[in-house]
């Protein structure tokens, strides 16, 4: 049947001469590089897979990058405080997450909550990312733990 194709029964598809996916221990390396600005035709050779597949992997790394970015911006608290005051600066960290009301006090995550709440949310997050903390009357760090007590 092969040879009223046309085909030789010893000649490998294509598919099966280079792989259509990236084997999961390569896969970061890939995106790195891929993040990096490197040519996508370029890796699919590199790494052997196909060029179709290299492209919409690329294209998911780089959109997942975009809305990480666009998702949590990276702020420098100190410059925050020296623009605006606390409780602004804790504003622009939890960006997303806090909604300010007319009567002063503030929607955080779906809870209602004061101005301290939101200035030790923003406080919490600057402290997962190594970040100097915002200084704020009523909120005190503990010594030891350099966690914020109220």
């Amino acid at each position: 049947m092969e040879a009223e194709l046309g085909q030789s029964p010893t000649k490998k598809r294509r598919s099966s001469v280079r792989r259509r996916a990236l084997a999961p221990e390569l896969r970061a390396a890939f995106d790195a590089r891929v993040l990096a600005g490197e040519d996508i035709r370029g890796l699919a050779r590199e790494f052997n897979f196909e060029t179709w597949y290299a492209t919409r992997r690329a294209e998911r790394v780089l959109a997942a990058n975009a809305r990480k970015a666009t998702r949590e911006p990276e702020v420098n608290p100190l410059a925050l405080l020296e623009e605006l005051g606390p409780i602004e600066a804790a504003i622009a960290i939890l960006h997303y997450q806090v909604r300010s009301l007319r009567d002063g006090t503030y929607i955080l995550r779906g809870f209602r909550v004061g101005p301290r709440d939101v200035v030790r949310a923003a406080n919490k997050v600057l402290s997962t990312r190594g970040l100097a903390l915002i200084p704020y009357p009523g909120l005190t760090p503990l010594p030891e733990r350099g966690r914020w007590i109220a």
